[in-house]
């Protein structure tokens, strides 16, 4: 169990296997519990509480928790309700599409990586070259840890970063992979564009898409075929291409790098 405080509260995070689970009704101020019946409590000095929360109940209310009450009452997250929205780092970003497209190297260990491999190689980011004036640009742009302050990160949202998720050739070229791996289990036939939308959805964002993104998602699908079916590739068909470009979308969406 992981306990974080604030303003005398406490956050509960329940480890089942290797999953890990937020209990996000049961929070707890100081002599005032949240939620009867579902934790017992012992305060000691100062705001340190003792906690033991049932983990059938935490499995159950963590997935009804309705969040309309909690951001009329605390939409500053004071009390840490739920969690705050956290960008990934550029390792976990680079690594998480290279795991989307079926590509990481899991080995462990092993020398340093030239950075002039990086855009094509496979390694996980951390076994590169890191050094002053020596680095994958791609993390950089995602405030990489700076040599020059003690390996410092500095989190920043700025413009450059979406930017460098579009034009990045690595992000591109793995959008192709990601999208072929998709094709094989649900088919590359026009038929299947809701199949391929909804894995998609699933894979990238661990969600199933609204009604309205699918809708868009699948319009978008058929423009992008009937446009590409106007040129000539030799590499890939038109509903491949309309198949990678929507991939390429979602790999920028906001969804996918923000950690919630």
């Amino acid at each position: 169990m992981t306990r974080s405080t604030t303003s005398g509260a406490i956050a509960l995070f329940i480890s089942l296997g290797t999953t890990f689970v937020r209990a996000d009704t049961c929070i707890l101020t100081p002599r005032k519990p949240r939620v009867a019946g579902s934790c017992s409590f012992e305060v000691k000095a100062g705001d340190y509480i003792r906690v033991v929360v049932d983990p059938n109940f935490v499995k159950v209310s963590a997935k009804l928790i309705d969040p309309t009450d909690h951001v009329a009452a605390d939409a500053d997250n004071r009390y840490l309700w739920r969690m705050n929205l956290k960008r990934m780092e550029g390792e976990v970003v680079r690594d998480s599409v290279l795991s989307l497209a079926g590509r990481l190297d899991p080995k462990m260990g092993g020398p340093e990586q030239p950075v002039a491999d990086a855009e094509t190689g496979a390694r996980r980011s951390i076994y590169y070259r890191y050094a002053s004036g020596d680095n994958i640009p791609f993390l950089t742009m995602f405030d990489a840890a700076n040599v020059t302050e003690c390996y410092r990160r500095h989190e920043t949202i700025v413009p450059q970063q979406a930017l460098a998720m579009i034009n990045s050739g690595m992000v591109l070229a793995r959008s192709s992979d990601i999208a072929s791996v998709i094709n094989r289990e649900v088919g590359s036939d026009a038929s299947c564009r809701m199949a391929f939308v909804d894995s998609a959805f699933e894979r990238v964002f661990s969600r199933v898409p609204t009604s309205s993104e699918r809708a868009e998602c699948l319009s978008g699908l058929a423009r992008l075929a009937s446009s590409f079916a106007s040129e000539v590739s030799k590499t890939a068909t038109p509903e491949m291409r309309a198949r990678s470009a929507l991939v390429h979308v979602l790999l920028n969406h906001n969804d996918f790098v923000m950690i919630r």
